[in-house]
């Protein structure tokens, strides 16, 4: 016999599966936003690590001079904010990045304020710390960018940038001995690091560890054929030791490395224009110039060169290029105004003289410069006022007894004239040897 159903039994079945649907809609409704916000704020904290790992990036494959490329991690981070906007670590991710940004484009004070935000965010994390020490340093701020660098390594003991940046606060400090075991320890660390054997061999050559340095350096080139750094400073300990030939070859192999590095430019420029090639200097000091905008340095050594070719106008536009860029610098202040004696501007001279002596009143070019300068226009007593004081600060530069003896005869004091002209001879100035009281003209030192 075939069991049926009644038509109550199926109502009754019915109404339980339509209650049960029910009941599965209403959980599936409220469960769906509940799952798409948990795989939201994971893809957020997914990504923030990300940026925070490109952000972190150890030195094993970072220079420790060299910053993070910020673009890519920025991006990860904009997008994990948006996503979250109450994610800390999306937060630190973009305050770091933004912080090492602005460090990159020396824009100090902005990257001190997002590096000290990215330092309260992530109070146990070394690598802001480590950053605003970079930016601490480069601002001057010496003794704050240790503090900076010792926190690092108070979350850090391994932080090999730290390590460098202690060791360049003292290198700044002129303390080189005091330099070294902090490059050490990051060479403990980190033995393969080029830049660090730069600095090591830096800080031996101020020390007078010359052997020692030359090993540093070589062992920085050895290791990174492609930083130009270690064969800049190689160029630059063996010019200091009369190797010219051997410089050269390592400031032109620096370029060959990277052929837009201003410093090897520069050095290269100076070498060759102290060597006679003077076309060639002019060539490698103006790239130089090109390509650090900012720095005064080879503006002043075109300004030489120039000077030196008789091209004094072309001399006195690189000087005053080289003022703007440095205005506190009474050595260009000198130069320019012998350059502009030389050219017959004497009231720019004078104005040229007197800044450098404001500058630095022990100076004694400027004094000498200066009583050139009166003596051309009639004043003997004002120069010999000024020649006097130039001989006081330096005893044994002949220019000035040169230039004062002129000036002494200028107003009838002929035994003093003789006296200062024969010192001048015995300092060297052959044409200050058997000077007599009708002698005319001047001579100029520079710096």
């Amino acid at each position: 016999m075939r069991i049926g159903t009644s038509p109550a039994r199926l109502v009754a079945v019915r109404g339980r599966f339509v209650t049960i649907a029910a009941t599965l809609s209403v959980a599936l409704a409220i469960g769906t936003p509940i799952a798409l916000q948990l795989r939201a704020s994971h893809r957020a904290r997914t990504l923030s690590a990300r940026a925070i790992d490109l952000l972190e990036v150890g030195p094993g494959s970072l220079g420790p001079e060299m910053l993070p490329d910020t673009g890519a991690a920025l991006r990860l981070a904009v997008r994990a904010r948006a996503i979250d906007p109450e994610l800390g670590a999306a937060r630190y991710a973009l305050h770091l990045g933004t912080g090492i940004r602005d460090l990159a484009r020396h824009d100090l004070f902005l990257a001190e304020g997002e590096l000290g935000a990215a330092s309260s965010d992530r109070p146990g994390a070394a690598a802001p710390r480590r950053y605003l020490g970079m930016a601490l340093l480069e601002a001057g701020r010496l003794g704050e960018a240790r503090v900076a660098f010792d926190a690092a390594l108070s979350r850090d003991s391994h932080d090999v940038h730290a390590l460098v940046g202690l060791g360049d606060v003292e290198l700044e400090r002129g303390d080189h001995e005091a330099a070294l075991p902090r490059y050490e320890a990051a060479l403990e660390l980190e033995p393969r690091l080029a830049s660090v054997h730069d600095r090591v061999g830096l800080a031996l050559a101020r020390s007078g560890r010359l052997e020692e340095a030359e090993r540093a350096l070589r062992r920085g080139v050895a290791l990174d054929g492609r930083l130009p750094e270690p064969r800049v400073s190689l160029g630059n300990l063996l010019l200091r030791q009369g190797r010219i030939d051997e410089a050269e070859a390592a400031y032109r192999g620096a370029l060959s490395v990277s052929g837009t590095n201003a410093t090897a430019h520069l050095d290269l420029g100076i070498l060759l224009f102290e060597s006679g090639r003077s076309a060639e200097a002019e060539r490698h000091l103006a790239r130089a110039a090109e390509l650090d905008l900012d720095d005064p340095t080879a503006r002043g050594a075109l300004g030489d060169l120039y000077a030196a070719s008789g091209s004094l106008p072309s001399a006195i536009a690189s000087y005053n290029e080289a003022i703007e860029r440095d205005p506190a610098s009474p050595a260009l202040q000198n130069n320019l105004g012998n350059a502009l004696e030389r050219a017959g501007r004497l009231d720019d001279a004078e104005r040229a003289f007197r800044r450098a002596i404001e500058l630095d009143p022990v100076l004694a070019f400027p004094h000498n410069g200066l009583g050139s300068v009166l003596l051309a226009r009639g004043d003997g007593p004002g120069a010999i006022a000024e020649l006097e004081r130039a001989v006081s600060l330096a005893p044994d530069v002949p220019h000035a007894y040169f230039n004062l003896g002129l000036a002494l005869t200028r107003v009838g004091r002929g035994d003093a004239a003789r006296t200062a002209f024969d010192r001048a001879c015995e300092l060297g100035t052959a044409a200050a040897c058997g000077v007599t009281s009708t002698s005319r003209g001047t001579t100029r030192g520079r710096r």
